[in-house]
């Protein structure tokens, strides 16, 4: 006995079961797989370096009208696919300029209508997840490109260095870097500027804690470097220059003891009895120890 139509095929139904699902179990079987196999070649297309739109197109058409999917069900369907493809080159990060042509691609000979592509939440996604690549890639090129430009500009600075390094071994005449009226320094006739550091810190040791006892025994005092100043080093034949908002000193390379070189400056400690240990912070530890120690050579 007849039982009803298949919503399908349209053929009689004559078995409870499908009577109670509308349809023959085949034919609901073969419409579910096909959604899921164009769904899975949109997104399959999708994927690839070059999708043919067109042969996707006949081969989209060809599943749905073999296996009962109605027309109206078709560009959902393209579109969920599409979007598929889209999630998993967001996964993959995959923002290039051939990616986004490929997705655009999808609207020709109107496979997928341009206003459901550009209503889609996951294509507004992609964009924005696009778009903050393009800023992160080009802020990281132009951290690149900065770091390049200062790496061959020490490296520049560095073989000009060395050429006045070598110049005062050789007791060769050096231009200095600043003319000397265009310093704050008071300068002696007989000594020649040889290099000035601007905006530089000068630090020196004081008693952060003082000697004393207590019941595990004597405790030493302590010591410690203090910012005193800022201001202008300057470098010349006999001395080494500090002009500061509140000091200002000359020290003649004679009456220092020893050097030391730090990343950021110079260390010094003079010759006197009680003489703590200064510091001058000029940015080029290396080149302020190596002019300084091969001047005071030749004071």
């Amino acid at each position: 006995m007849k039982l009803g139509d298949c919503h399908y095929c349209g053929e009689p139904i004559y078995f409870v079961l499908d009577r109670l699902l509308g349809a023959h179990e085949d034919c609901r079987s073969r419409y579910i797989r096909a959604r899921g196999q164009i769904v899975d070649a949109v997104s399959t297309a999708a994927s690839t370096s070059d999708p043919s739109i067109k042969l996707l197109k006949d081969k989209v058409t060809t599943i749905a009208d073999s296996n009962y999917v109605h027309k109206s069900e078709v560009i959902p369907l393209i579109l969920e696919g599409w979007e598929a493809a889209i999630e998993k080159a967001v996964t993959e990060k995959d923002f290039a300029d051939q990616t986004v042509a490929k997705f655009l691609s999808f609207s020709e000979f109107r496979f997928l209508p341009k206003k459901k592509m550009s209503n889609s939440a996951c294509w507004s996604n992609y964009s924005e997840k696009r778009r903050e690549q393009l800023v992160e890639v080009t802020e990281r090129k132009r951290l690149q490109a900065q770091e390049i430009a200062q790496r061959k500009a020490q490296r520049k600075r560095r073989k000009v260095q060395q050429r006045i390094i070598d110049d005062i071994r050789n007791g060769l005449r050096i231009e200095p870097n600043v003319a000397m009226d265009n310093t704050p320094i008071n300068f002696q006739k007989s000594e020649s500027l040889i290099w000035i550091f601007p905006e530089s810190e000068y630090l020196k040791e004081v008693v952060v804690q003082r000697r004393r006892h207590s019941k595990w025994g004597v405790i030493p005092t302590i010591f410690g470097m203090e910012s005193i100043d800022r201001g202008t080093v300057g470098l010349t034949t006999k001395h080494i220059y500090f002009v500061g908002g509140k000091e200002r000193f000359r020290i003649r390379y004679d009456r220092v003891v020893s050097f030391v070189e730090y990343n950021d400056g110079l260390g010094l400690t003079r010759g006197a009895e009680k003489a703590r240990h200064q510091m001058l912070v000029t940015g080029d530890g290396w080149f302020t120890y190596q002019l300084v120690t091969n001047l005071a050579k030749l004071a």
